[in-house]
C-alpha cells in the first residue's frame, strides 16, 4: 500500500482532516490548503513532488498550487457525505509510484481569432465573455453560455474548426444557441442608479491567472467603456471556474474616483424577452430560470454570496434583450462584490427540469455557505 511504502521509506507526512459541516453531500469538493503551511510541515515538498493520499480509498489524489506566496494554496478534491469527516496525507510523491493526473482539466484562454473573446470552462460548463473586438456591435459584458455535454475540453476543438463547422449547430459536442446581445447574459452584473441599470461595454484588458486540473482563473478589466459613459470606474471581475461545478465564481471590484459614490449593485440573468421561467428567492440570494432552447431545457442562475441580498426584480419585457431576473444588493463599504454564476442543461443529462436544478442551486449556495473545516 502506498502510505505503508512511504512509511518504510521514512518519508515525511503530515495529516490532514478535512469536515463537512453541512447535511448535505459534496461531490467533486475543492480542499484547500495553506501551501507555506505544507511546506513547513513536510521538508523538500515542491509543486512537482507534492502527493496527496485519500486514506478511505488508499489513492494518490490530484493536485494544483495556485497563488503566490503567504495566500498560496495546495488544492484537491473529494466527495464527501453529510457531516463526514475525511483524512489525508499531504507527503512527497513516493518513490516507485505514478504521479495521478486528470484525463480533464479546467481551462481559460484570450481568443484573439474570434474578435478577442475570452472563453473558459470545466468538465460541466463552459462561457465566453467579449472583448475589444466587439467595440461597436451590439454586445456588452454579459456572459455567454456555451452549452456543452461531453466532458473533455471543447473551447480549442471549436473555435479551431469554426471556419469549416459552425459552433451554432449542435454536432454532438453542444453548441451556443444562447443569445445574449445587450442583456446580462449568464451572470453579468449593473450598477443601480435612479432606478436604471448601468452597465460596461466589452473588457479592455485580460489576465490569466491560473490554468489547471483543478482550477482556472483569469481577470477582465472594463475601463474605457465606464469612462465614455462619464464615469471615473475601472471594474475587475477575478473569475474562478472550479472542476466539477456548475457554478463559477465571480469577485468584481470597482477603483476609481466614482467607486464610492456606487451604493447599489445588481446581478442577474436574461429571461429572453420573457419566454423563460424566473424564480428567485432572497433569503437564499439565489435567482434564475429555466427555458426552452431547441426543444431542450435550459436552467440558468446566480447566486450572490457577499454582499447580503435586500430585493429583487423580475422585469417583465417583451422588448428584445430587456427581461431579466435581478438580485440586488447594497454595496455598503465591502470592496469585493463576489457571486456565483452557471447553468444546466437538458440535453447534458442530470439537471433535466426545473426542480433539479433549483435543488442543485440550494445545494450549492449550502455549501457557499458552510465551508469544509480542514486542520492539520
Amino acid at each position: 500500500e502506498v502510505y505503508k511504502l512511504a512509511i518504510r521509506k521514512g518519508a515525511p507526512v503530515k495529516q490532514i482532516i478535512v469536515t463537512n459541516p453541512a447535511a448535505i453531500f459534496r461531490d467533486n469538493e475543492t480542499v484547500s490548503v495553506n501551501w507555506e503551511d505544507a511546506k513547513k510541515a513536510v521538508t523538500g515538498l515542491t509543486k512537482d513532488n507534492v502527493a496527496v493520499l485519500d486514506f478511505k480509498t488508499n489513492s494518490l489524489l490530484v493536485t494544483q498550487v495556485v497563488g503566490r506566496g503567504a495566500s498560496s494554496e495546495l488544492l484537491f478534491q473529494t466527495d464527501m457525505a453529510p457531516g463526514e469527516k475525511k483524512y489525508f496525507w499531504v507527503m512527497k510523491q513516493p518513490a516507485g509510484t505514478i504521479k495521478p493526473e486528470s484525463e480533464f482539466t479546467t481551462f481559460c484562454r484570450f481568443v484573439p481569432e474570434r474578435k478577442d473573446d475570452f472563453a473558459w470552462e470545466n468538465d460541466l460548463i463552459a462561457f465566453r465573455m467579449y472583448g475589444p473586438g466587439l467595440w461597436d456591435d451590439a454586445v456588452n459584458s454579459g456572459v455567454d453560455c456555451w452549452l456543452k455535454r461531453v466532458d473533455y475540453p471543447i473551447i480549442d476543438k471549436w473555435y479551431g474548426g469554426m471556419k469549416k463547422k459552425t459552433y451554432h449547430k449542435d454536432w454532438g459536442e453542444g453548441y451556443d444557441p444562447y443569445h445574449v446581445g445587450k442583456t446580462t447574459g449568464c451572470g453579468g452584473l449593473r450598477i443601480v442608479e435612479n432606478n436604471k441599470y448601468l452597465h460596461s461595454n466589452v473588457y479592455d484588458e485580460w489576465k490569466v491567472v491560473e490554468n489547471g486540473p483543478i482550477r482556472s482563473v483569469f481577470e477582465l478589466t472594463f475601463d474605457k467603456s465606464w469612462k465614455a459613459s462619464g464615469k471615473d470606474l475601472v471594474e475587475t471581475k477575478r473569475v474562478t471556474i472550479d472542476m466539477g461545478q456548475r457554478l463559477c465564481r465571480f469577485d468584481s471590484t470597482f477603483t476609481g474616483a466614482d467607486a464610492p459614490a456606487i451604493k447599489t449593485f445588481a446581478v442577474g440573468v436574461t429571461t429572453h424577452d420573457g419566454k423563460a421561467k424566473s424564480f428567485s428567492d432572497i433569503d437564499t440570494g439565489i435567482a434564475g430560470c429555466w427555458e426552452t432552447i431547441d426543444k431542450s431545457g435550459l436552467g440558468t442562475a446566480v447566486i450572490v454570496a457577499s454582499p447580503a441580498v435586500n430585493g429583487s426584480d423580475d422585469v417583465v419585457s417583451k422588448k428584445k434583450d430587456e427581461g431579466h431576473i435581478y438580485l440586488i444588493a447594497d454595496k455598503e463599504s465591502l470592496p469585493v462584490i463576489t457571486y456565483y454564476t452557471g447553468y444546466g442543461w437538458e440535453r447534458a443529462g442530470q439537471i433535466t427540469t426545473l426542480k433539479s436544478w433549483q435543488e442543485y442551486l440550494n445545494n450549492f449556495k449550502e455549501r457557499v455557505d458552510n465551508p469544509v473545516t480542514v486542520k492539520f
